[in-house]
């Protein structure tokens, strides 16, 4: 439409004329433009030891390395596979600092110069080849932040794998001492250790057949007979561990209401058709603050039945001689309890094939100590032929109620 204005010619004129402007009716005026924005990264969480294969990948890839419950210490990647050329850095998530190398083989040079602008000090001839980085945290870079691991890739990747190579040592499991709880890890036959001969279960002799580690750290299972078993203290063994004198048998009628033997005594020697029960130390310092892994494994061609509890329990120290393990007539003792059964057997001799149970446990020396997973894994026969599965097995049931009073 048009706008009538009336203005003077000059401040001193006597004179008016007439303004008018005129605008277009139809044509509307274009918005402003959306201000750019960042394209969105996703990341990917990868556990240390595991890698990702990065094939026909390209643009930004992250990946956050987790630093919860580990200590300050090296972070190591590797790189392997490579020939299209990548960048990368890595810093604390949230603080996307620190330079970018780059690695990849100069043939790629011209590709690279037009697709980056860089010149490519690049490795010659046409081997993929492999690189290693290496990141300390310490208190004065780190303050419990997760790592991001950051890719650049202007150029289709052929293939890269990458690889979380190692990790800062985890924190340890605390000492009785500090958190005044020590976790005993019980395990023991409810029945007579079997091999299969020819179909046919037959007493073991022995218990060759079984692994048992907390961790790294091998424990033996004493005896194939009923009751045999081990007690695992959670704890190093100097000053020795003794169970408070003054308290009623180990495991109680509270866990096994219709038998209270004379194995439910802290250990005992063999007897008749009953084993023995002994004790062995793991140290808190192979343990640590989060998951910790039991496996239980038993030759395929044997047959296992096993009982499981685990349970804290107060501590004190009777000058340098002694720690005292408490037990019974105590609410603030508790235990889970758990059956593992290695039933799945077959004849075949075979050390390769096998029951098992990795079962993850957390907490340890706490007050309430407890399952976190059990993971079993067992043979599977197809036209004749048996095998175990290549993964750690599927996911079992486990529960973690509780027992008291033990």
């Amino acid at each position: 439409m048009a706008i009538d204005d009336i203005r003077k010619i000059n401040v001193r004129s006597p004179y008016y004329i007439t303004v008018q402007d005129e605008f277009e009716p139809d044509v509307p005026i274009p918005p402003d433009p959306e201000p750019p924005t960042e394209p969105v990264v996703g990341t990917t969480d990868l556990a240390c030891g595991n890698s990702v294969n990065y094939a026909a990948a390209v643009g930004v890839k992250k990946i956050r390395i987790s630093t919860a419950n580990r200590q300050y210490g090296d972070y190591t990647v590797t790189f392997s596979n490579i020939t299209v050329p990548i960048k990368y850095r890595i810093y604390n998530e949230g603080t996307a600092t620190g330079a970018y190398t780059t690695k990849g083989l100069s043939q790629y040079a011209d590709e690279w110069l037009q697709e980056t602008g860089e010149v490519l000090s690049g490795t010659a001839g046409t081997t993929p080849i492999s690189a290693t980085l290496t990141h300390t945290t310490n208190s004065g870079n780190n303050n419990g932040e997760d790592l991001i691991l950051e890719i650049l890739a202007p150029m289709p990747i052929s293939g890269t794998i990458v690889e979380i190579t190692s990790c800062a040592s985890e924190v340890v499991a605390p000492p009785p001492s500090t958190s005044g709880y020590v976790t005993v890890i019980t395990l023991y036959n409810i029945a007579n250790l079997s091999k299969l001969v020819s179909g046919t279960p037959q007493q073991a002799s022995n218990t060759s057949a079984v692994t048992i580690k907390l961790n790294d750290v091998n424990i033996t299972l004493p005896s194939a007979k009923v009751n045999g078993g081990v007690r695992i203290i959670c704890s190093d063994v100097t000053p020795d561990w003794i169970v408070d004198p003054t308290t009623l048998p180990y495991i109680g009628n509270r866990i096994n209401p219709s038998n209270l033997p004379v194995w439910a005594n802290w250990n005992y020697s063999a007897s008749g058709n009953n084993g023995q029960m002994t004790t062995v130390y793991v140290d808190e310092s192979a343990l640590t603050s989060s998951l910790n892994k039991l496996e239980i494994r038993t030759q395929a061609d044997h047959t296992a039945q096993y009982k499981m509890l685990i349970a804290s329990h107060p501590t004190s120290q009777s000058g340098s001689e002694n720690k005292i393990l408490t037990h019974n007539n105590s609410e603030t003792v508790t235990g889970v309890q758990m059956t593992v059964q290695h039933t799945l057997g077959t004849s075949s001799s075979n050390d390769q094939l096998f029951n098992r149970n990795n079962i993850y446990l957390s907490n340890l020396n706490q007050e309430l100590p407890a399952i976190s997973s059990n993971i079993f894994n067992s043979p599977t026969c197809r036209l004749g032929e048996c095998f175990n599965p290549p993964q750690e097995g599927v996911n079992y049931t486990f529960s973690n109620r509780r027992y008291y009073e033990i």
